[in-house]
């Protein structure tokens, strides 16, 4: 079974980060110090450079400022200058004739103010060590040829309320999209994809970090008018994974669509002829996750006529490869809309059922990998999975806490043990063993084995503690003893109960007999539901948990801004 490839990793360092990033802010000089501000009502410049600003240019005071340089080979258009838009300000980065603009620098845009690129037909490429934090408007206008914003490894936008808004997109860094924010591609004929970056190595632009993936999250929105591929990118140089991530938020494929004949999918790890990268990379994964709707509509009114392919190739592909692996993870509380759900041989669908006929309101049909977990808490009886249900010869099905008939899913009824009770509990059939302490279910393990035995669960929470310290919001940690088969794997759940908490928040690890408490490299499919903290096993000794609170990484910076200190730069 896949796993996201750096969505666990990215959970290990939160640990490690949070105290470096408070630290940086913290110890900034309380003084508002600039070199130069721009406050002239219009002005239009060739060179932007440290060279003529200084570190750091403010426009200001419903100022607006035109750039139309480019930069050499190798260098951005504008170069080294922090730059802040204020008070009802707007800042056009535009490039001489059709050439592309280049930028590389730390951008701040107040609720009030607009970054807007402009090129007659080319694209706005957003360099590796830029950062946009974005509370106002950031858009992309083609006077003749639409065209998109592209960005590479290492590019960061932070969308905190704001509205980033392009014909379409070329994603090779890190977009946040928080709080209210809202990211458009408004073009229907052209794809998004999320996924490798522009050719870095005749730009001469060097590449920082190794992430591709867009967070939606906070009440949130991403629409796309056009086709959305997750895991490559058309004549990409350097492909990369992608990853998109929607926790709390909505996301539309095909919204903008008045064409009939038409129809738009969101593509999960595939390929084509005109796709660089072949089958050793480009994975794709989505997760859907929290209180959040994700709908394939291809249709103006909202008529669901688009497909979900997970590592499988749309109908309409042209010269089409093999795919390259995808997944799909919907989380308990988290609904799909689309028309089909197509999974190959190389994709995966996770499931955690909740039991609502309405939450993969689409037709699945199953080449690869379907697994499907009951929701903590599921009362046993039989529910529907999907529209429809349909597995190819070779497609592979697995069940936990339950088993799968047709299009329907039997969740078990769960037997009870108290922690640390030497009382043996047998399960057949994908059974569900809950462990009780205080009378609160304390551990849950739903079963993918025809016979399992538990023979005792210990908490071992203040040894943890012991070795793995700092100031977490929640820590547990049990030791297993569990009879099963080596090919058996458990979906092994912890009672939190913090819904202030997501599974970014949270680090697992793992210890061995006569082992120390190390970082679990062998779990997959972590979620996090507001109460249970879920991830997949296949064998057993301790696993334990330490909750991080989210830091306020973009209040500081936003903080930090204020002072007019220097925005934050993601460099990896």
């Amino acid at each position: 079974m896949q796993n996201h490839p750096f969505k666990y990793q990215k959970v290990m360092k939160k640990i490690i980060i949070t105290t470096s990033l408070f630290a940086l802010f913290a110890g900034a000089t309380m003084a508002k110090e600039y070199t130069q501000s721009i406050k002239e009502p219009i002005e239009e410049y060739n060179e932007f450079s440290s060279a003529t600003f200084g570190t750091k240019a403010y426009i200001t005071n419903g100022s607006t400022i035109t750039f139309r340089g480019r930069g050499s080979a190798g260098k951005s258009g504008i170069e080294n200058v922090d730059v802040f838009v204020e008070k009802g300000s707007k800042l056009i980065i535009a490039g001489h004739d059709d050439n592309n603009c280049w930028t590389a620098n730390s951008y701040y845009v107040d609720e009030t103010s607009t970054i807007e690129f402009q090129q007659s037909s080319a694209q706005s490429k957003i360099t590796g060590n830029s950062t946009f934090y974005v509370k106002g408007t950031l858009s992309k206008v083609n006077a003749v040829t639409p065209s998109s914003i592209a960005m590479n490894e290492g590019a960061h936008v932070i969308i905190d309320g704001g509205t980033m808004t392009s014909h379409s997109y070329a994603i090779g860094g890190v977009i946040d999209v928080l709080n209210g924010g809202k990211f458009l591609a408004i073009g229907t004929d052209r794809d998004t994809s999320i996924g490798g970056d522009f050719n870095t190595v005749a730009a001469g632009i060097v590449p920082y970090g190794t992430r591709t993936e867009i967070n939606v999250k906070n009440n949130s929105t991403i629409k796309i008018a056009g086709n959305l591929n997750v895991g490559l990118r058309k004549t990409s140089k350097q492909s990369k994974d992608g990853v998109l991530s929607i926790n709390n938020s909505d996301a539309t494929i095909g919204y903008n669509n008045s064409d009939p004949e038409k129809v738009y999918n969101l593509n999960i790890g595939w390929n084509s002829e005109d796709y660089s990268k072949g089958p050793e990379g480009g994975e794709g994964y989505v997760y859907v996750e929290g209180k959040s709707t994700l709908k394939v509509a291809s249709d103006i009114d909202g008529d669901i006529r688009g497909d979900i392919n997970i590592a499988s190739i749309p109908t309409d592909a042209e010269n089409p490869k093999d795919p390259n692996v995808g997944v799909l993870t919907i989380g308990a509380d988290a609904s799909v809309i689309a028309r089909n759900i197509n999974i190959g041989k190389k994709g995966s669908m996770l499931v955690t059922l909740n039991g609502s006929e309405k939450q993969i309101d689409a037709s699945i049909n199953n080449a690869g990998t379907l697994s499907i977990t009951a929701k903590t808490g599921l009362v046993a009886g039989n529910y529907t999975i999907a529209n429809g249900l349909t597995n190819a010869d070779n497609a592979v099905v697995l069940a936990y806490g339950g088993t799968i008939s047709g299009n329907s899913f039997t969740v078990a009824s769960a037997k009870q043990v108290d922690v640390s009770s030497a009382t043996q509990v047998e399960v057949e059939n994908n059974g569900i063993v809950e462990v009780v302490a205080d009378e609160q279910t304390s551990v849950v393990m739903a079963f993918n084995s025809e016979k399992a035995t538990v023979n005792e669960v210990k908490e071992t929470t203040d040894s943890f503690s012991n070795e793995i310290s700092g100031d977490f919001k929640a820590m547990g940690a049990y030791s297993f003893d569990v009879s099963m088969e080596s090919t058996d794997t458990v979906v092994l759940s912890f009672y939190v109960g913090d819904s202030s908490l997501s599974a970014e928040n949270f680090s697992i690890f793992h210890k061995t007999d006569g082992s120390k408490w190390s970082v679990a490299e062998d779990v997959s499919n972590v979620q996090y539901d507001g109460e249970y903290l879920s991830f997949i096993v296949s064998h057993f000794s301790e696993y334990g948990f330490v909750a991080v609170p989210e830091p306020s990484t973009y209040a500081m910076i936003l903080g930090a801004l204020a002072l007019g200190f220097a925005i934050y730069r993601r460099r990896k």
